[in-house]
């Protein structure tokens, strides 16, 4: 019949693709490693079944796979690889009091735990490790270091108004910078008593590696930033930093006679110049320089000691050294090797006070290597640059302050572009 053989037909192309199927299975598991080894007489292994509680036998981290180095302790963000048995189908893990996403931070298997280390503060620190299978649950000791803030400052102090600043630190996300809330624990405030000024800001960006606040365009120079959070264990810490301290600068506009020696002023600029970056308000030294290996260009200028800074002549180990640096993008600071070999060190910028110490300043080795055309703030300890039989010139009278450039390599300068300005002291504690 008609319809009998419509029906034979269907069920043919059905085995046929039925069969298809089946050889393409077969293809696929008989290809399987797994399969081989059985072939081969060898035990099937299940790395994702647990026969017992967990056990970890040792923590390891993840970069150290010749497995070297047993760790009892770890950091924030760090990848860790436990080793052990029963490790797979992790319910719960928490390290120190952090808790772990055992969805999106975890692999396990019945050998091998890989876990990522929670970037945050706990409430409260337990010195242990604690995982948990279907199982069961086993604990050993393990601390994670819970970091400090660090804030030193803003990265420019001199920053214009209305500039956008990035602060200088570290970990001011976990201590919840980003909560820019009313509810937020973290207080800034920007003031100038003397000009009756006094205003909240909050931070424009908050993440790992990021944080940065906008000055107020109506925020008058001489004024101070403070700063207030809880640090861990809730304690309230505050710290105070300055921002534009135009009465401490030592040459101010560079303006006035500076009894310049060994040298003019010719690299001596307001921004306006081709190249220049831009001025945060005053004259800056632009040094473009090509130098043979350990050439000597040094300049020095004659400094007023004001009247008002006793104290500084007294306690110079209380003071910074304070200037702003800006490298272009082609010319990064030279970078010598490892620092002190054969005597060298990087950058070859010398800095003097009235005589005192030649301090060799070295960029590299404190970690700024380009600053890719934006001014940077660096602070140095004033005692490193004086000499205590010398002293420091007393208020009224003056000294000599000296810059000097050297390549101290042997293979000198190809090219410098590289710009100092806003010399001054400012105390390390406000």
């Amino acid at each position: 019949m008609v319809g009998n053989k419509n029906f034979t037909v269907m069920n043919y192309q059905r085995i046929r693709i039925l069969t298809a199927a089946l050889l393409t299975a077969t293809t696929v598991i008989t290809s399987c490693s797994d399969v081989k080894d059985l072939d081969a007489g060898m035990e099937y292994q299940d790395n994702f079944t647990n026969n017992g509680l967990p056990v970890i036998d040792a923590v390891y981290d993840i970069q150290d796979t010749a497995f070297s180095t047993p760790l009892t302790d770890g950091v924030l963000n760090q990848y860790i690889r436990l080793r052990g048995k029963n490790l797979a189908k992790a319910k719960s893990i928490n390290i120190n009091g952090l808790d772990v996403d055992v969805r999106s931070r975890v692999y396990a298997t019945s050998t091998d735990s890989y876990i990522r280390i929670p970037r945050m503060i706990p409430e409260e620190e337990t010195g242990l490790l604690v995982y948990e299978t279907d199982k069961g649950k086993t604990e050993i000791p393990f601390h994670v270091t819970i970091p400090t803030l660090v804030l030193d400052g803003l990265s420019n102090e001199f920053a214009l108004q209305g500039s956008r600043v990035k602060l200088a630190g570290e970990y001011f996300d976990l201590y919840e910078f980003g909560d820019t809330t009313e509810q937020s624990p973290v207080s800034i405030v920007i003031f100038n008593d003397e000009a009756g000024y006094n205003e909240e800001v909050k931070l424009d960006s908050c993440t790992e590696t990021y944080a940065s606040l906008t000055i107020p365009v109506d925020c008058p120079d001489n004024s101070f930033i403070r700063f207030e959070w809880n640090e861990k264990g809730g304690e309230r810490t505050t710290k105070t930093v300055p921002y534009r301290h135009t009465d401490n600068l030592i040459f101010g506009n560079f303006d006035q006679d500076l009894g310049a020696w060994d040298g003019n002023t010719t690299y001596l600029t307001d921004g306006t110049g081709d190249g220049d970056p831009q001025s945060l308000g005053y004259r800056f030294w632009r040094f473009t320089l090509t130098q043979n290996a350990w050439d000597y260009y040094g300049i020095g200028w004659w400094m007023q000691w004001k009247e008002n800074w006793g104290d500084i002549t007294e306690h110079p180990e209380n003071y910074y050294f304070v200037f702003e640096v800006c490298t272009a993008a082609t010319c990064p600071f030279y970078d010598y090797g490892e620092n002190g070999t054969d005597g060298a060190k990087n950058g070859g910028y010398n800095f003097s006070i009235n005589g005192g110490a030649n301090y060799q300043w070295d960029p590299v080795y404190n970690g700024l290597v380009n600053t890719n055309g934006k001014w940077v703030t660096v602070r140095i300890p004033l005692d490193d640059l004086t000499d205590p039989s010398k002293g420091l010139p007393t208020p009224g009278n003056g000294g000599n302050f000296a810059f000097i450039c050297q390549p101290n390599n042997n293979d000198g300068w190809d090219m410098v572009d590289h710009s100092f300005g806003q010399f001054r002291f400012e105390k390390k504690v406000y």
